[in-house]
């Protein structure tokens, strides 16, 4: 019972964010929406703040879990292009509000989740660079990947472009075997 009802407490938020800002959406009306009462949503969340940062992490999971059926990263990515893009006016919504960051850290974890295998796998064919570990080297490269994609995907959502999925993961994919070629011209491998 209560799986289902913060399931049906995200989907009125995410219904209600596809019509206004989320510091616009009051508890009465998602436990309207629910019909459940107002202790009840207090019994599952602290705020609505707390709800969004759920649905989040619910759909980062579900996700994540479709990555672990072993698609490459650039499958991985066009499923998150494809959730952002079903989902555009509720991730928007989070985006010009205080939930920016809930969206954000979704975007990070489920990027790391796809990218870090692939940039570790190429960095230890190769010799570390001086003065860090290898370790050291891979989190730094995942994360400026991370950082570079999740402002490209806000700007996809906020400042649509026209720009297509796949056209995304191609560009995407561009940037990062040129990253890729330059580590290798850099520090060893060709």
């Amino acid at each position: 019972m209560s799986l289902k009802t913060r399931t049906a407490l995200g989907n009125a938020l995410k219904k209600r964010m596809a019509e206004k800002p989320v510091d616009k959406i009051t508890i009465n009306e998602l436990i309207h929406d629910c019909d459940i009462n107002r202790q009840t949503f207090y019994y599952h969340f602290e705020d609505i703040y707390d709800l969004l940062r759920w649905v989040f992490e619910q759909d980062a999971k579900t996700l994540i879990s479709n990555n672990e059926k072993g698609l490459i990263w650039q499958d991985s990515l066009r499923e998150l292009l494809y959730y952002l893009s079903q989902n555009r006016a509720f991730c928007k919504s989070a985006l010009n509000s205080l939930g920016r960051m809930h969206l954000q850290t979704m975007l990070s974890d489920y990027l790391t989740e796809i990218l870090h295998m692939t940039i570790e796998n190429i960095v230890k064919e190769l010799n570390v660079p001086n003065g860090r570990t290898q370790a050291e080297y891979i989190n730094l490269c995942t994360r400026f990947c991370i950082i570079s994609l999740t402002g490209l995907m806000e700007d996809w959502l906020t400042e649509p472009s026209g720009k297509t999925p796949e056209e995304i993961v191609t560009f995407a994919d561009d940037m990062i075997q040129s990253l890729i070629a330059g580590i290798r011209l850099r520090y060893g491998k060709q």
